[in-house]
């Protein structure tokens, strides 16, 4: 009984001290409160700290991805300059170096502009390299025309309509279609001229040859 006394008492003396009415008025109003403007004054006071070091943070990222970037430049240029290097790899290393530096501006601009040049210098190479090999081919006689017709009708439809290409594609494919025009013109007279000449072939016969030409051809 003497215990519970002392414990009953205490719990009536901190109850009649602090205030407590369910919630305690006291741990609201003198603690709870001044707690949290404690809390609020010290965020207040690191924020400036906290700032100025993420803004360090960021100077030292940009500054070192700067600093990779250029030992990147340096290296593919070497490689560039002792033939070490093919378009096709250069163009692979920029795309690369554009998704590692996607978050810094300056260097995925430069990415953006070293991955245009390689495309376009790519594609000149691509189609001066084709328009070597069908020139390789008709000079060996290994090509007909309608060979090259097609080799260039395959070319044609690699380009765009308005490219440097795809003008020199349409060139040549109207020039290979005009010639095989002629060609065949020319074969179809040389026949009718053939079968006269061995009296194969009687004037309704020449006649009706020539309305097949005739029919061939646009007015």
């Amino acid at each position: 009984d003497a215990v519970k006394s002392l414990g009953k008492n205490v719990i009536d003396a901190a109850t009649s001290v602090f205030d407590i009415h369910s919630p305690s008025k006291v741990f609201r109003n003198e603690i709870g409160k001044r707690l949290g403007e404690g809390m609020i004054l010290g965020i207040k006071d690191i924020a400036p700290a906290v700032s100025k070091e993420t803004s360090n943070m960021s100077k030292k990222s940009i500054e070192a991805a700067k600093s990779e970037f250029d030992a990147f430049k340096s290296w593919l240029s070497d490689k560039k300059y002792f033939n070490e290097i093919t378009l096709e790899d250069e163009l692979y290393a920029w795309e690369e170096a554009r998704k590692r530096y996607a978050n810094y501006a300056d260097q995925r601009k430069e990415a953006d502009k070293e991955i245009y040049r390689l495309k376009k210098e790519l594609e000149t190479k691509q189609f001066n390299d084709s328009k070597q090999w069908i020139s390789d081919r008709k000079y060996y006689d290994q090509m007909s025309a309608e060979q090259e017709l097609q080799a260039w009708e395959r070319l044609q439809s690699k380009y765009l309509e308005g490219t440097d290409q795809r003008k020199e594609a349409d060139k040549e494919v109207y020039r290979l279609k005009k010639e095989l025009e002629s060609n065949q013109f020319n074969e179809s007279k040389q026949w009718i001229s053939d079968r006269k000449y061995f009296n194969e072939l009687t004037t309704e016969q020449e006649l009706e040859a020539w309305e097949r030409i005739q029919n061939e051809y646009l007015e």
